[in-house]
């Protein structure tokens, strides 16, 4: 089980101090980790399965490469998103772009 969806597409960032309460403390090691969540807005991908490929770390900049899942789809055509557990402390100060591994930027607005 999973929180609903956010009202809008993003990014966000949950800690130890501040995290859905479904994701309870004993669930999760907040001493080590954070969580990410990305959710994307592009029309076309909606109601499809995407996960993530991989997070690229540069100095200021996180992309994050996401790859369509085949054979998961959403019946309710809601847009895809992902929470990911993150070593602790590394998304601090950075800024997101999300893109397919083809490098086709999506949109997190």
């Amino acid at each position: 089980m999973a929180p609903d969806r956010q009202p809008k597409p993003g990014i966000w960032i949950y800690t130890k101090e501040d995290h859905p309460e479904m994701f309870d403390d004993e669930q999760y090691d907040w001493d080590k980790y954070d969580m990410l969540l990305w959710q994307i807005s592009d029309e076309e991908m909606k109601g499809k399965s995407y996960k993530t490929d991989s997070l690229m770390l540069n100095e200021n900049e996180i992309t994050i490469k996401v790859n369509f899942y085949y054979g998961e789809t959403d019946p309710e055509g809601k847009f895809p998103r992902q929470y990911l557990l993150v070593e602790k402390g590394i998304l601090d100060g950075k800024t997101f772009k999300i893109e397919t591994i083809d490098g086709e930027e999506l949109s997190l607005q």
